[in-house]
């Protein structure tokens, strides 16, 4: 792994795993903890409130690095700087956080800027690191971190990749391990997002790597049989087969050079045909089963997985990943009622704003919540209608008629006829709860 950014060197230790994330007043931010403990925690919220930025401070330790932007400030001479630190009133910040930047301690010789304490995350082998920001004049920034752990794990972003088709031209003279398999693959996700182009897509690297895997796995009469390539063309088949939905029929992969088919029950198709949501399946399988290979107790970090997927597999996704992976931590951010409501194995935080017009995370008990997805995006996601906009106003305008007089036996069910002529007969409950609730306003007027 990387040096931390800003030259330190963290100091590793054995490999373990998160266990407590902590925010201090910063950027969007008010002060905020996770348990990071369970087998599966669970970010959701609004755009904007920060889960990819609580996401990414963790994804930094699988060589996922976060580059965040500062906001522009004059300062008391007029030069320009980018506030990095918190922006929050005096009034809301504790007052040790009032007292300006932090000294970062750095190996000697080395003399590094100013920098602020913005939270710390703890690890299950009782260590704890400071998060820090350095104060500057540069736009782009990372955080530091002072006694970063060693974690393995891998980190899966909200980009699913996409590229164009690219034939099988060669495969490797021999078979690589499959922890070298993973770092190629991700390095072309990587450098695709971060701007930068290779000659070969990630799918291209994927359909190597499996025809190696297919080819020297078995070997023949002339070509002795690889072990590690074997269990990766049959490991990776077993993983398919519990992520990828039972309609498909999944059989088998069948390598027929240049190509990789999907042997099902509705059909024969390349890798290549995948369709978007199928894709994100198999590409997501893919790096979580390599970095399982000889190793069963690991971190997995997605962001938004049920991009690209249908509300059938966004409802089977995170079920299916820890059957397939049972020793795995899972920390995820999304936005799907699917997905927030897929296990009971979680723990699960909303992110809002509070008072102050700052981001707090609530841990959620769901026991008194509805089931339905409707009931996650109104009690979880904050959404204070599932129906379509113009089903709203249609809704809101017959119940404007019916609000003046008393909630009576012919009141409801006039308004009951409204409704279902309008094609609104499902919202019944809401409207008499509404009327209900304006006529016990109105006789305590």
């Amino acid at each position: 792994m990387a040096a931390a950014a800003g030259g330190y060197q963290p100091r590793y230790s054995d490999p373990t795993s998160f266990k407590r994330l902590q925010i201090e007043p910063w950027r969007q931010f008010n002060a905020l903890e996770l348990d990071l403990s369970r087998p599966l925690t669970i970010i959701t919220g609004a755009n904007g409130t920060g889960k990819t930025t609580l996401l990414a401070v963790i994804g930094v330790h699988f060589n996922w690095p976060m580059q965040l932007i500062g906001t522009p400030v004059l300062d008391d001479e007029g030069h320009l700087r980018f506030k990095l630190g918190t922006d929050i009133p005096a009034e809301v910040v504790p007052p040790e956080y009032l007292a300006g930047p932090v000294a970062f301690p750095a190996p000697h010789g080395y003399v590094s800027p100013p920098a602020s304490i913005v939270g710390a995350l703890g690890y299950e082998n009782g260590v704890q690191a400071e998060l820090r920001v350095p104060e500057g004049p540069n736009a782009q920034f990372s955080v530091l971190y002072q006694n970063q752990q060693t974690v393995e794990g891998v980190f899966l972003n909200s980009h699913r990749s996409i590229s164009a088709y690219q034939a099988v031209v060669s495969i490797p003279a021999k078979f690589s391990p499959a922890r070298e398999l993973l770092e190629n693959f991700i390095n072309e996700i990587r450098s695709r997002y971060f701007g930068t182009n290779s000659q070969k897509s990630s799918m291209l690297i994927m359909k190597e790597s499996l025809l190696a895997a297919a080819i020297y796995g078995e070997g023949n009469s002339s070509v002795i049989a690889d072990g590690d390539a074997r269990a990766v063309w049959e490991g990776f088949q077993e993983t398919l087969r519990l992520l990828l939905p039972s309609e498909l029929g999944f059989q088998r992969l069948r390598a027929t050079p240049p190509e990789v088919l999907l042997i099902t029950k509705t059909g024969d198709f390349t890798v290549d045909s995948l369709s978007g949501g199928l894709r994100a399946v198999f590409e997501l399988a893919w790096q979580i089963f390599l970095r399982s290979h000889n190793m069963d107790q690991f971190t997995v970090c997605i962001d938004e997985p049920e991009n690209h997927l249908h509300p059938a597999l966004q409802r089977s996704l995170m079920p299916n990943l820890m059957k397939a992976f049972p020793k795995v931590k899972f920390i995820i951010a999304t936005h799907s009622p699917f997905i927030v409501r897929s296990t009971d194995d979680a723990n699960i935080y909303a992110l809002d704003y509070d008072e102050s017009n700052r981001v707090t995370a609530n841990l959620l008990n769901l026991s008194n919540s509805g089931l339905t997805p409707e009931d996650t995006l109104r009690d979880v996601l904050g959404l204070e209608s599932t129906l379509p906009i113009w089903a709203e106003s249609k809704f809101n305008t017959i119940l404007a008629t019916f609000t003046s007089a008393a909630p009576t036996s012919e009141t409801i069910s006039s308004l009951r006829d409204a409704l279902m002529e309008a094609g609104l007969s499902t919202e019944m409950p809401l409207a008499v709860d509404k009327i209900v609730g304006l006529g016990g306003s109105r006789q305590k007027s």
